[in-house]
């Protein structure tokens, strides 16, 4: 619709009553967490939650010793929890979650 391709009006996120766009951005490693071991990954928080550095954002559970605790992942730094890993077998090393920073859009361009 902007582009005149589609017919329509367009609508603005204000006139729908949506707050504005939140840039987002992770680029330290620090920012991706890695399953410390191999197992079954239960994500404990949906996606788009504010998380505070060492909150946990998921368990690692052992197919070969459910006697054991879980292994817990937590986030490095404050920030939004951006992306959550979708199949639940995870392997040693493998992104299980990622925690994005707020940025200026005015840095972007």
């Amino acid at each position: 619709m902007h582009f005149g391709i589609l017919e329509g009006k367009t609508v603005t996120r204000a006139q729908l009553k949506l707050p504005p766009t939140r840039w987002v951005q992770a680029l330290s490693r620090d920012d991706y967490r890695f399953a410390p071991e191999s197992g079954i990954y239960e994500s404990l928080l949906p996606m788009g939650t504010e998380v505070e550095a060492g909150r946990g954002v998921g368990l690692i559970h052992f197919l070969e010793r459910p006697d054991r605790e879980p292994a817990r992942v937590a986030a490095n730094a404050a920030g939004v929890l951006l992306a959550t890993r979708g199949p639940s077998l995870v392997a040693q090393g493998d992104c299980v979650a990622c925690i994005a920073h707020d940025v200026d859009p005015a840095l972007l361009e």
